[in-house]
């Protein structure tokens, strides 16, 4: 079989994926990229949004004027666009802006990328403590865009906000995540002092920027919190449920006749957590793995 030849398409899906790595450095965790952000989060905060879908409009309209060249190009084309267009319709009902509950928000999200850093080496390390310095302002974007949802009067129900309170108050406490995982750190050669005083200050950092998170919560949202959960069908559209799958998901295809390239097309926010790659790589709930088989790790995957 004959290599096959990247075409413009490819060009424009490949794009997308390194404008999402440089929106959310975290995107490049999950995908097995690289990039020398490691250290630091994505904008949380209504302006980091907006440049979001500033830059989804730019690479859908990319897409739908490019011509496809062979069937390869028409999947991709049609998976990119598809998820473009979702994300941006998700994004103009101002989804974002109440994107709170307990299993998978930015809440779990900003903490849960620490759990699939790389742990072996001081440099590993370092990338750690700066995510932990950068974490108060990755949590403090997201409570600005949860104010501005309660400021138009879009708000996440009120028993997701009581558990994710308890959830943020486990966080903060002394004793707590934060000061257990830098309290195990043992890189090979061990951890030079300076670092291991840097990551102590982000831990005690990052646990009080929870418990600044849980005061927020408790007394400024939860006041206002839906006491509705979402069931059924709202909004003309799909329920609760069935809009976060939406939201949450993250499609791509192999290219079958390119067996060293794997595209992976992420949608809108690109939020992923550990629990979300135990069940369903990346922050989707489902995607028909017999239709697309996908991977990131695309030169390991039949």
């Amino acid at each position: 079989m004959s290599e096959r030849t990247s075409t413009p398409i490819d060009a424009i899906a490949e794009a997308w994926v390194e404008t999402l790595i440089e929106l959310d450095p975290g995107v490049a965790v999950w995908i097995g990229s690289s990039t020398p952000r490691l250290g630091e989060y994505g904008d949380n905060s209504p302006a980091g949004h907006e440049t979001w879908a500033d830059a989804a409009r730019a690479a859908l309209t990319a897409v739908e004027a490019a011509t496809p060249v062979d069937e390869t190009d028409v999947v991709t084309r049609t998976d990119l666009a598809a998820d473009l267009r979702l994300g941006l319709e998700l994004h103009e009902a101002q989804e974002h802006l109440r994107d709170l509950n307990v299993i998978a928000s930015p809440a779990q999200d900003i903490r849960e990328i620490l759990d699939l850093l790389p742990t072996a080496t001081s440099e590993d390390w370092s990338v750690i403590s700066a995510r932990l310095t950068n974490l108060p302002g990755a949590l403090a974007g997201y409570v600005a865009t949860l104010r501005e949802g309660a400021a138009r009067g879009l708000t996440p129900a009120r028993r997701q906000v009581v558990e994710v309170i308890i959830q943020a108050d486990e966080l903060a406490a002394r004793g707590g995540f934060f000061d257990g995982f830098v309290g195990g750190a043992a890189p090979a050669g061990g951890v030079p002092p300076a670092l291991g005083a840097d990551l102590e200050r982000g831990a005690v950092g990052a646990a009080a920027a929870y418990g600044a998170f849980a005061a927020f919560l408790r007394d400024q949202l939860l006041p206002v919190a839906t006491s509705e959960d979402a069931v059924g069908r709202e909004d003309g559209a799909e329920g609760e449920g069935e809009r976060r799958d939406k939201r949450a998901r993250v499609s791509g295809h192999r290219r079958r006749d390119h067996p060293g390239v794997g595209a992976v097309i992420v949608e809108p926010g690109a939020r992923f957590s550990r629990h979300r790659l135990r069940q369903r790589i990346g922050r989707p709930r489902m995607f028909d793995d017999a239709a697309y088989p996908i991977s990131f790790d695309a030169e390991h995957r039949p």
